[in-house]
């Protein structure tokens, strides 16, 4: 079996009373857990929080953002900020699940936001702000608009905009 799974259309959660929440380029991931992953206490290493973020968002340019695609146009994504909280231990043997989606697009900068449950349960949860830089120069650049479109297609599964 696949560790990547690709969900169409992102899934929500439903928060109660019918409010769900949209969870665009949504992207899940089996983790397994290793010895140097974590102490016997099961407290995560900070190092392996950090990798299983980057498993995720690696997973999700696969799904979502071929890196293919960016180095066509000149450009790669970057990590400007990256926040992690710890909820619950992890140990040797759990089914460890890590989700991303994108959380907040702006017109340079998005985030990222995570979660990694151990037999459904939350046990770290994670956000990153990430931007667009051009490879030749360093610069950030716009969001490319073939990823603005795939997330707010996502966002907004079958609306379609019409032009006046």
């Amino acid at each position: 079996r696949s560790p990547l799974k690709r969900a169409s259309p992102p899934p929500g959660d439903d928060k109660g009373g019918g409010e769900v929440t949209v969870k665009p380029l949504w992207t899940e991931l089996v983790i397994p857990v290793r010895t140097y992953d974590i102490d016997f206490s099961g407290v995560v290493s900070n190092l392996a929080a950090v990798r299983w973020l980057e498993d995720l968002r690696l997973t999700m340019g696969v799904a979502h953002c071929p890196l293919e695609r960016m180095l066509e146009a000149g450009i790669a994504p970057t990590v400007v900020k990256t926040e992690i909280s710890y909820m619950s231990p992890v140990h040797l043997g759990d089914t460890v699940v890590g989700s991303m989606w994108v959380g907040m697009s702006g017109t340079a900068r998005w985030t990222v936001e995570a979660r990694i449950t151990v037999n459904g349960r939350i046990a770290v949860t994670g956000r990153q702000t990430l931007c667009f830089s051009k490879i030749s120069t360093g610069r950030v650049v716009r969001i490319p608009s073939w990823m603005r479109e795939k997330y707010e297609s996502d966002l907004c599964p079958g609306l379609t905009v019409l032009e006046a």
